[in-house]
């Protein structure tokens, strides 16, 4: 099935997560990391969602794919069309689907997620991620891939036609 083209915002992020603010510290600039000393591994942390309302007629459930993950790079030479491609290529999800939500200073910290229509998909991007997060593959992952599961009202119905004007 089609996604709809626009979702509301999403929640806002937990203290921990606050976008810019990296989980862990970032590394001092003397000693950057590198592709011959990367960072070490740290641990992954996930919390489960609560579940939604009943939908209202017309609304569709999606499920968010979250990322956050600590890249090398700056800010500036980041570029988001060749993530989103590489998380396409470890997940599968169409670069058209995947959102960079937030690029910000600790190296370069990306929050992104991928949108998908089923929560079976959801778990499969969710392990494909976690896969790319444990051989680094996706940068250094700052928690564990989660998934928020969000309803998306239908769409408005288009405007009623004008009235006629009054016969005399």
């Amino acid at each position: 099935p089609s996604l709809p083209p626009s979702l509301p915002p999403l929640p806002p992020p937990s203290p921990a997560q606050q976008p810019g603010t990296p989980l862990v510290p970032a590394p001092s600039p003397s000693a950057p990391p590198s592709p011959q000393h990367p960072p070490p591994a740290r641990p992954l942390r996930s919390s489960p969602t609560p579940p939604l309302p009943p939908l209202t007629p017309g609304a569709v459930t999606v499920f968010l794919v979250t990322l956050s993950t600590i890249v090398e790079g700056t800010v500036e030479t980041f570029d988001q069309d060749a993530h989103k491609q590489l998380i396409s290529n470890q997940t599968g999800v169409p670069t058209d689907d995947i959102v960079i939500t937030n690029v910000s200073a600790a190296s370069v910290l990306v929050d992104s997620y991928a949108q998908v229509s089923t929560n079976a998909q959801a778990q499969q991007v969710q392990n494909d991620l976690a896969g790319g997060c444990s051989t680094q593959t996706l940068g250094n992952c700052q928690e564990e891939p989660g998934v928020i599961e969000i309803a998306v009202p239908a769409p408005s119905p288009p405007p009623s036609p004008p009235s006629p004007p009054p016969s005399p």
